[in-house]
């Protein structure tokens, strides 16, 4: 169902929620090693009907995301990806959404084969900083769920730096701007893409 679906989101890596959610089933194989075999044999299944979707056009960038990235583009933003879904995954969605030249746009791109430590941890936020040659503090995160919180104070924690900015994103729902401690929290990208917020900062 969609609302087992978005707690078992609480745990990052396709193949990681698989077998979360198998700890709790009954009809699960018994045998850890059945289970990862079975887990990876359906995270390679999921993996081929996504990407057949995604060349279908069946799955769009979420609202505003591409007038972001244009608008940053415009103002002389540099951009970066810093993911730990597979580049895979990442090449389709982009590629059918943003055509060949997509990664041009993009001063650095990290997937999971980059940063294999998956979210919260912070390897591949660190990693992208690193590539970009910046400082936390002068650059802005926006994610798309509650546990990026926790992920943006635990590069704090692991450099002892900030973001300048950390912006949520919503999954659903048309929620208002509101605030959340030192994250702002939009109800789409859109708003994101129109907020006054993002601007101070040279990325």
């Amino acid at each position: 169902s969609v609302p087992h679906y978005g707690e078992l989101l609480r745990v990052t890596g396709g193949f990681e929620r698989l077998l979360h959610d198998m700890a709790g089933r009954g009809d699960a194989p018994a045998s850890p090693i059945e289970r990862e075999r079975l887990a990876r044999a359906l995270h390679r299944a999921k993996n081929r009907y996504y990407a057949e979707h995604v060349e279908r056009g069946a799955i769009a960038l979420r609202p505003g995301v591409r007038e972001l990235i244009d608008d940053c583009a415009h103002s002389g933003v540099r951009l970066a990806i810093a993911t730990t879904t597979s580049r895979a995954n990442l090449d389709a969605l982009m590629l059918s959404n943003l055509g060949d030249n997509w990664a041009r746009r993009f001063a650095s791109v990290a997937c999971a084969e980059d940063a294999p430590l998956k979210k919260p941890h912070p390897q591949v936020y660190q990693l992208t900083l690193e590539r970009l040659g910046l400082p936390a503090e002068e650059t802005v995160a926006i994610e798309d769920a509650g546990f990026e919180r926790r992920l943006a104070l635990s590069v704090s924690a692991f450099s002892g730096q900030s973001f300048g900015r950390k912006l949520i994103t919503r999954t659903g729902g048309t929620r208002p701007l509101v605030s959340s401690g030192s994250f702002s929290v939009f109800s789409s990208a859109l708003m994101t893409a129109s907020s006054q917020d993002l601007w101070p900062l040279e990325c």
